[in-house]
């Protein structure tokens, strides 16, 4: 094989290595900023809280992998939260306020999965 070659499939391997999972699955779990929580489930549902207080559960999410969109709906039809997302590795989930011009981008870091 020669040197192009070689460097094409070391290429191709660290690409296609880099294809992991997809943002739903890695959303599942439990994210935390200082006392504020959210925890996500697999059927599309959340739960949410300060310190040790559960103050949201059971409440439906959506999420737009194509426009990295995370609905957070709520007891109210008319308090729907529409945040923008992003992950920067594995351990950190950044979000921030759709309807907002000011781009406030608050860092959530992981506590836990789930099975």
């Amino acid at each position: 094989m020669n040197r192009w070659n070689y460097i094409l499939v070391l290429g191709l391997f660290v690409v296609l290595s880099s294809c992991g999972k997809k943002d739903k699955e890695r959303l599942i779990g439990k994210w935390q900023c200082d006392q504020v929580w959210f925890e996500f489930f697999p059927n599309n549902t959340y739960n949410g809280g300060t310190s040790i207080l559960t103050e949201i559960k059971g409440f439906s999410y959506s999420l737009d992998e194509k426009d990295h969109s995370l609905n957070l709906y709520t007891k109210e039809d008319n308090n729907t939260h529409y945040l923008s997302y992003k992950f920067k590795g594995n351990d950190t989930l950044i979000l921030s306020n759709k309807l907002n011009t000011a781009l406030h981008e608050i860092t959530y870091i992981r506590k836990s999965t789930q099975p």
